[in-house]
């Protein structure tokens, strides 16, 4: 099952309520079929007043950037920017109706791997620029797609996802940055 990790800023915002009571034995999660990304690993920033939240797929590094406008909305944008991300990349629907919905019910965790923690952060940089020149946050999540990354094979997420979705041919038409 993939994860949802959060990096500190992010986690307080969403981890669940602590409890003094035991809770009662814990119910299986979901396993789907067929699912191509996750574990994701999340970080919240401010950028002009702004809470964005910036999360990246683990294997791929596939990049989203959405709104953070509270706990209960975190999976609904989560899940409308993957949907937005993969359709920008031509998978099937059913492809984004399934993940998104895996995101729905992703585990929230804290985020602990510090590969992945200082990717982010690398990511949240290059955001942080690609705002100063765009609002469309659609448009900035699909050029920090197109931003190579160190010591990933293919380096490009975008190369990495229409991999998984039948080879370079499968990228879509370059976009104006």
């Amino acid at each position: 099952m993939a994860s949802i990790m959060c990096a500190q800023a992010l986690w307080r915002a969403v981890r669940p309520p602590r409890r003094r009571r035991p809770v009662a034995a814990r119910v299986d999660e979901p396993v789907f079929q067929g699912v191509q990304f996750g574990p994701w690993a999340a970080t919240m920033a401010r950028f002009d007043g702004h809470d964005l939240v910036i999360a990246i797929d683990a294997a791929t590094y596939l990049t989203l950037v959405f709104r953070f406008q509270s706990a209960d909305r975190f999976r609904p944008n989560f899940a409308a920017a993957l949907r937005a991300a993969l359709e920008d990349f031509g998978a099937p629907e059913r492809t984004g109706l399934l993940e998104s919905t895996v995101i729905e019910t992703a585990p929230l965790v804290a985020l602990t791997d510090r590969t992945l923690l200082s990717a982010l952060n690398d990511v949240k940089f290059f955001c942080d620029l690609e705002l100063g020149y765009h609002t469309d946050l659609r448009r900035v999540q699909r050029n920090l797609n197109d931003l190579p990354r160190a010591h990933r094979d293919p380096c490009v997420p975008a190369e990495a996802v229409a991999m998984r979705f039948g080879g370079p041919a499968a990228l879509p038409a370059p976009s104006a940055h």
